[in-house]
């Protein structure tokens, strides 16, 4: 890989770079990136959400915010087109992401791995070096093209983030990333929350995943969370083994 990620010790000089921090990914490189080799439907990916970068695995998966884009990456000088960012930039800088990498439109590249261990002569920069190759072992896209899945922009993905009340007494709270959705729900009479968690992935307008009972410290059970045009959530299609009354709950927006 022409692009390979720099050595612990420029690492830390990375740093002075210029980086641009929190502007969201542009949307034509948010999407599914899966190998170039690989059908839409592998499991291991790479996923470029508007403020977070995820690695996935079937159902083993990284999430890392704080995105920088380093514009000077490739020196003041540079005119190509590859793009640099680097999540969790003020962080561990888990690994570097070159899109147009290699000078090539549509071609993706990580660099997880930053280069080969000294062979016992720098024993701290050795043990970052194996720390990575764990990490890869993991999620083993090192230095390989990807290509963006079709139809996977975060940008198309409808956003159900934010704050939701239910029958009256109750308060959630929504996070997503692309179709990634986490749901934490407070029943006010209990005391302080949350009470529920539930975890799914947002398909068109139905979210499906699971849910459970921190209260009652059981689960988890399957879930379904129907959006509604208005923008509440139905979760009537949910399984409920435990009578917690969530198939009578729909979630409302706050502002409604």
């Amino acid at each position: 890989m022409r692009h390979a990620r720099i050595g612990i010790g420029l690492s830390l000089a990375l740093r002075s770079l210029v980086a641009i921090a929190g502007p969201p990914t542009p949307p034509d490189l948010q999407g599914d990136w899966v190998p170039a080799s690989s059908s839409c439907a592998s499991p291991l990916r790479f996923q470029a959400g508007a403020s977070e970068f995820t690695l996935r695995n079937g159902a083993d998966k990284a999430t890392y915010g704080d995105v920088a884009w380093p514009s000077e990456y490739f020196g003041p000088d540079y005119q190509g087109i590859s793009v640099v960012a680097i999540p969790d930039f003020e962080g561990s800088q888990p690994f570097t992401v070159f899109f147009h990498a290699d000078e090539k439109k549509g071609v993706t590249k990580l660099s997880i791995v930053p280069g080969q261990d000294s062979g016992g002569k720098n024993p701290a920069y050795d043990a970052i070096i194996r720390t990575a190759r764990k990490f890869n072992d993991r999620f083993p896209l090192d230095g390989i093209p990807l290509k963006k899945c079709p139809g996977t922009a975060s940008a198309s993905i409808r956003d159900v983030s934010g704050d939701y009340t239910y029958q009256g007494r109750g308060t959630a709270k929504v996070a997503q990333q692309g179709p990634d959705v986490r749901i934490l729900c407070t029943w006010t009479p209990l005391g302080p929350g949350p009470h529920y968690e539930a975890k799914g992935r947002l398909a068109g307008d139905t979210i499906t995943g699971t849910w459970y009972s921190l209260y009652a410290k059981k689960g988890p059970f399957r879930f379904v969370g129907v959006v509604g045009a208005d923008g509440s959530i139905d979760l009537s299609g949910s399984d409920d083994p435990i009578n917690a009354n969530i198939r009578k709950t729909v979630l409302w927006k706050a502002t409604r």
